[in-house]
């Protein structure tokens, strides 16, 4: 993935140019109440949401997942319970109508249970649970669009899909299944192609993987593991039957049927549905370093997660300033 200086600092002009969310708000999808809750950076214990987006207008119905697009200031929610995408202000908050919906039978959404949007390349890419596919979008598509790209097929070995996570450094995406397994593909494959990866096996102890977050500085893979209670965290190439790189799980770490994660730019792995918080190193059986507890969310982002847009231009400033290689030893984790 090639990138030139000039291009890139068209890319971060254009962002400059859009007013900025508040830093380490987290968005967290509540699907039983039909709502988005969004918690201050900082929130912790009895702390209410600083604002909720739920409502008639808002045409929420069992949100599942969410993302921000930093760079335009929006926020996308896949809801399974309408088939649909919908798109707010990043800021948005109460009864508000989003900006644009995607919805309709050339859309062939059904049931999205995953989201990722690519503000670099103008898309968004959705895990299409029953329809066993993963669509990709334009950025800015509304109504009953049809997507640009559909990945699926037995080849695939796609069936029962819950989240997606794009990794753009690594032009990669992972998918992880409703039974025991986690699929790689590469950003732009489409049809009924095989994966370039997939984990899976006795020795990954996944059994519902759910949340995924790459981790391109340390080379890993976050998963949430649902059945058991844990949090896997993997050789971002692993293959096959690979064993987790360290666990975090047990009596101590409260985590009971984790779903959404999201690793922050403060080292933090945070989880829903109880929306808690483990250092990026921690292993086995810890307490948590925070926790929320009225919060019973699934998807779940942050303006302050790691590698979002903004991470992805500053490590293409590292590219074209002689590191193109990918060798990322001369410089340490205080990186953005």
């Amino acid at each position: 993935m090639e990138f030139s200086r000039i291009g890139i600092l068209a890319f971060v002009g254009l962002a400059l140019a859009i007013p900025q969310p508040v830093s380490g708000e987290l968005f967290v999808a509540v699907r039983v109440s039909d709502k988005i809750d969004v918690y201050a950076d900082g929130a912790s214990g009895d702390d209410p949401p600083v604002r909720t987006i739920s409502g008639p207008s808002t045409g929420l119905y069992r949100p599942y997942a969410v993302a921000l697009d930093i760079v335009n200031g929006e926020l996308f929610v896949v809801s399974d319970g309408s088939h649909s995408i919908s798109v707010f202000s990043i800021d948005a908050d109460g009864d508000v109508a989003p900006l644009r919906t995607v919805v309709g039978p050339a859309t062939t959404l059904q049931s999205p249970v995953g989201i990722a949007v690519d503000p670099v390349n103008n898309e968004i890419i959705v895990a299409n649970n029953a329809a066993q596919t993963v669509v990709v979008f334009p950025r800015n598509a509304s109504g009953d669009e049809a997507p640009v790209r559909v990945l699926g097929g037995s080849t695939t070995g796609l069936s029962y899909l819950r989240f997606v996570f794009l990794d753009l450094i690594n032009d990669e995406l992972y998918i992880s299944e409703f039974a025991d397994s986690v699929s790689v593909f590469n950003r732009l494959d489409q049809g009924d192609v095989a994966p370039k990866r997939v984990i899976e096996g006795a020795s990954t102890g996944l059994v519902k993987p759910r949340g995924l977050f790459v981790d391109p500085v340390h080379d890993e893979l976050f998963v949430a593991e649902k059945e058991a209670d844990s949090i896997f965290v993997f050789s971002r190439t692993a293959d096959g039957d690979d064993a987790p790189l360290r666990t975090i799980a047990g009596a101590t770490t409260t985590l009971f049927a984790p779903r959404g994660l999201i690793l922050t730019n403060g080292d933090e792995i945070v989880v829903t549905p109880s929306t808690t918080a483990f250092g990026r190193d921690a292993t086995g059986n810890v307490a948590p370093l925070w926790f929320l507890n009225d919060s019973q969310g699934r998807g779940i982002t942050s303006t302050d997660a790691a590698f979002d847009a903004w991470g992805f231009v500053l490590w293409s400033f590292v590219f074209v300033d002689g590191f193109e290689s990918g060798d990322t030893s001369a410089w340490t984790s205080a990186v953005p």
